[in-house]
């Protein structure tokens, strides 16, 4: 798909081989109901890094990083609408005093601000857990966010996101990428002159549209070796 040659090929991307810590969290959700759209080890392991103290998650699934985070000794808040994943996730945290599940998009976050911000959760289809429009309401609403890791390749919401975050933030895109998938992690820090926010919001939109390029010209020259 186009949005995974993106984030391989931008040229702030990062290829990592996970850990065996990650591989093996990883392996125990993939053997559970409902593992069909985990988590990925790479995302798992990125996160662990990041040592966060306060979480806010969107989709958590059937519970793979509000279980990992959560036992790390993060206070993890997450979104999850669907019943069946819901369940699940109450089964796969039982043990983790520190998180809160959140049935509905339309509940504010409990907090203002939060170390951690994870987008997951579907494609981005409106009224879908993931969905832009569930990206912007909860964005909107918090006071503070120092990191955002949207897992995978979800382009629409990585665009949502930045356009977002240039009305209060500068930031740096860093992409993680490798043979077990990957995810767009975004370093925030809120800056009030408007000049310097929007330079860096151009200047990461640039790279954006270097990444697509590169696709574009892939492509192009693919199509017409295959058609001599």
């Amino acid at each position: 798909p186009v949005s995974w040659y993106i984030l391989k090929n931008n040229p702030y991307s990062m290829r990592i081989t996970p850990n065996k810590e990650a591989v093996d969290i990883y392996s125990v959700f993939k053997n559970k109901e409902g593992s069909e759209h985990i988590a990925t080890p790479i995302s798992i392991e990125v996160l662990l890094k990041l040592h966060p103290r306060t979480v806010l998650e969107m989709g958590g699934g059937i519970g793979t990083l509000t279980h990992t985070l959560a036992s790390h000794g993060a206070d993890v808040d997450v979104y999850e609408d669907n019943a069946y994943c819901q369940e699940e996730l109450g089964k796969n945290v039982l043990n983790a005093a520190n998180y809160t599940l959140l049935k509905d998009y339309n509940i504010p976050p409990p907090k203002k601000e939060y170390d951690l911000l994870i987008v997951d959760g579907a494609t981005g289809k409106k009224n879908d857990g993931g969905s832009i429009d569930a990206v912007d309401k909860i964005l909107h609403g918090l006071d503070t966010v120092r990191n955002v890791y949207i897992e995978g390749g979800r382009s629409a919401q990585r665009t949502r996101v930045r356009k977002i975050l240039k009305n209060n933030y500068v930031y740096t895109l860093k992409n993680f990428t490798g043979d077990m998938k990957g995810g767009l992690m975004i370093y925030c820090k809120k800056i009030k002159n408007p000049i310097v926010r929007w330079a860096n919001y151009i200047f990461w939109e640039i790279v954006e549209w270097t990444a697509i390029k590169n696709f574009l010209v892939y492509r192009f020259r693919k199509y017409f070796r295959l058609g001599r």
